[in-house]
């Protein structure tokens, strides 16, 4: 269990550094000048968009691999029947989603065994599901459930389209409420997949190499990679889907990550989260 609990916090330590940059759900949305707009429009017709394929609600049950190992080692140190293995068992995870892009990551309490050191392991470890779930939902959720760019804003913000050797960039800059530059740039090659995402805020520099499925109603998210240059760490996810009443679902993703000194290192850590019993738009 304690071998458990270090890969966990080593984990998520690098997993929480990851969270603003996933903001390219919002990023995606600012506001072009009207000039790009037949660009953008025809950019979000290659992109698979659940919200535009008809969800309107989701919920679904997860399953943390991570968790699962904890339970089976309880199990075995403590039996079946101890409350800390009991107490664990109560514990479940689901998924909700409602529109514009609205993903929450749902827990049910663990209640306190009274066994300090292992109701700290069992807590540390939901509040890491907490924050790798928020990461999965700005990132997966926001290049997937709404349009990459936002319609409604696509005539009232400043962008720049430039021609590349590979294809073109889309690049925006603006401020956030408190006055702090935001800019992004979205690479795309000579077929408009886009290839690269760049993005630099309050004191952050991030970059992101989607990889595309191809799908009849256009390109699903299939994995991506993440370089967070300030902390020489590169993070990957990667997706398998299913088809619940005919929308690309997530049916699971793995995670894991490799330090980097200008190189890759080592594989660190790699686990699976499951989705399952889909309730679509009940």
């Amino acid at each position: 269990m304690t071998n458990i609990k270090k890969r966990i916090r080593k984990l998520f330590k690098r997993v929480i550094t990851t969270i603003p940059f996933i903001l390219l759900a919002n990023f995606a949305q600012a506001k072009p000048q009207p000039a790009h707009a037949d660009l953008l429009l025809r950019l979000n017709r290659h992109y698979y968009c659940l919200y535009r394929e008809g969800l309107r609600n989701l919920q679904c049950e997860l399953t943390f691999g991570y968790w699962e190992d904890l339970k089976s080692v309880a199990s075995r140190k403590f039996g079946p029947n101890d409350p800390r293995t009991k107490g664990l068992d109560q514990v479940k995870f689901a998924l909700s989603y409602l529109p514009p892009g609205l993903w929450k990551f749902n827990v049910t309490p663990y209640h306190r065994v009274g066994d300090k050191k292992f109701d700290a392991k069992a807590l540390d470890l939901i509040r890491g599901f907490q924050n790798l779930m928020r990461v999965f939902t700005l990132g997966w959720g926001g290049m997937v459930s709404n349009p990459l760019f936002n319609p409604e804003n696509i005539e009232k913000h400043h962008c720049t389209v430039d021609q590349t050797a590979e294809g073109f960039k889309v690049s925006q800059r603006w401020k956030d409420s408190k006055g702090k530059p935001i800019r992004f740039t979205l690479m795309f090659d000579k077929g408009e997949k886009c290839t690269r995402g760049d993005f630099a805020f309050g004191g952050y520099a991030y970059s992101l190499k989607p990889v595309w499925e191809d799908y009849p109603r256009g390109w699903v998210l299939k994995s991506f990679e993440v370089d967070v240059p300030a902390q020489k760490v590169r993070e990957y996810f990667d997706m398998e889907y299913q088809s619940p009443d005919g929308l690309r679902l997530p049916e699971s993703f793995s995670f894991h990550e490799k330090s980097w000194d200008g190189k890759p290192g080592p594989n660190k850590t790699r686990f699976e989260v499951i989705f399952s019993n889909h309730k679509v738009n009940q």
